[in-house]
């Protein structure tokens, strides 16, 4: 089992140029929060489980990374750089709405990038 995840900081209400980097007009590019290095990968998609209006594991989620607290569920994209940060993607229900927020996590200690699928 793995040890559970610390957020180190919540960006809430990311800006698009906290969220991408652009190549081009048309080409966004997912980049680090921390750093800004364009060099990323998806490793994961977690539940994050909410309070008395939850309902339980999304579909097509089979982990939970931890709680949230919301009342509904939220759906964390779990990414790493190649620069050792690491990052939820998170999109939280919330009152009809679906808001996205960016979670840093610890850093991978070992600098080595990204940490590899579960």
């Amino acid at each position: 089992m793995q040890p559970p995840v610390k957020v180190t900081r919540t960006i809430l209400e990311p800006s698009d140029g906290e969220l991408f980097a652009r190549t081009s007009t048309y080409d966004p590019v997912l980049h680090c929060p921390v750093c800004r290095l364009k060099f990323s990968h998806v490793v994961a998609v977690y539940t994050l489980l909410g309070g008395d209006e939850s309902g339980g594991l999304y579909r097509g989620s089979y982990l939970v990374a931890r709680e949230t607290p919301y009342r509904r569920d939220g759906l964390a994209v779990r990414v790493d750089g190649e620069c050792g940060h690491r990052w939820d993607l998170v999109f939280q229900q919330h009152k009809g709405q679906t808001f996205v927020r960016i979670d840093v996590l610890e850093s991978d200690k070992s600098g080595n990038g990204p940490q590899g699928r579960l």
